[in-house]
């Protein structure tokens, strides 16, 4: 289950049973599930075309725009940040999707 082990609440509470929490660290547990929820169902649209293999992407943001691409050439339904996540298990897959963002590739809907 790396989509759930991955996120920061989990890694965080994941250990302690829901029993044994107080009422800040239920609330703050809430929170971050919230704001996870909200991050894993964040739809992203592709903004420009990408040349390929040009060098202006590293790899994974290659694989990731690669991975995209397909998802919605085949099916016309953008991905969300959890398909992406599941895909690449990789911690650090949201400082590249936020990279890719930046270099004007991707845009979150919201």
């Amino acid at each position: 289950m790396p989509g759930m082990v991955n996120r920061p609440s989990y890694r965080r509470f994941g250990s302690i049973c829901s029993a044994c929490l107080n009422e800040q660290e239920q609330n703050e547990l809430s929170r971050e599930m919230a704001e996870e929820t909200a991050l894993f169902a964040r739809k992203y649209r592709i903004l420009q075309k990408v040349k390929w293999g040009s060098g202006d992407l590293d790899e994974r943001g290659e694989q990731i725009m690669q991975f995209i691409w397909t998802r919605y050439y085949y099916s016309r339904i953008l991905p969300v940040m959890g398909d992406i996540m599941k895909e690449f298990p990789d911690p650090d897959v949201e400082i590249q999707v936020e990279k890719l963002v930046k270099k004007g590739y991707l845009m979150p809907l919201f």
